[in-house]
């Protein structure tokens, strides 16, 4: 997303476009206010929330916000990437498994994770995640074909909260 101030028309108008990860516009660019300067723009659950500041009051500078649905700019839905409100850890699938699993996990704000195996000797067997990732829903694949049989462990950080959840595998 870019913001901009336009003065051409006098009206010191602040405007938006929105892009796609290859750069691409998707659709047109769009009038927030026809006030204001040093327009901020943020993606939340399908808005877009732009503040800046304007003095049109006699009291000098004033901070002003404007919200925005996709759809009120002609952007379905299907392109709006969809935050989650809470961290979550979901249970692996398929479990039991041999010797594949998929763990999933969801973060509501860009956090350090470390997602990890343990043995029911409390022995890490594997580090799956070490590093910062982005708000959003995530997969990670464990492969589990060099360990024997038996219950594992597998646990989240990610900021200051953690979960743990019970797999299984089969061989």
């Amino acid at each position: 997303m870019i913001s901009w101030t336009d003065n051409r028309d006098g009206d010191g108008g602040i405007y938006a476009q929105r892009y796609s990860s290859d750069g691409s516009a998707m659709g047109e660019n769009f009038q927030v206010s026809n006030t204001g300067s040093s327009p901020d723009v943020n993606l939340w659950n399908g808005r877009i929330y732009t503040t800046w500041s304007d003095n049109r009051g006699d009291g000098g500078e004033d901070i002003w916000a404007n919200v925005l649905d996709w759809n009120a700019v002609g952007i379905g839905d299907k392109d709006i990437p969809q935050i989650p409100s809470a961290y979550q850890l979901s249970q692996n699938y398929p479990n039991p498994f041999n010797p594949t699993t998929i763990i999933n996990y969801e973060l509501p704000i860009k956090s350090y994770v470390e997602l990890s195996i343990y043995n029911m000797l409390g022995q890490k067997v594997a580090t799956l995640v070490s590093e910062k990732k982005q708000a959003g829903y995530h997969e990670v694949e464990f492969y589990g074909g060099n360990l024997s049989s038996g219950i594992y462990l597998y646990r989240i950080e990610a900021g200051e909260w953690t979960d743990v959840r019970k797999m299984i595998l089969l061989r």
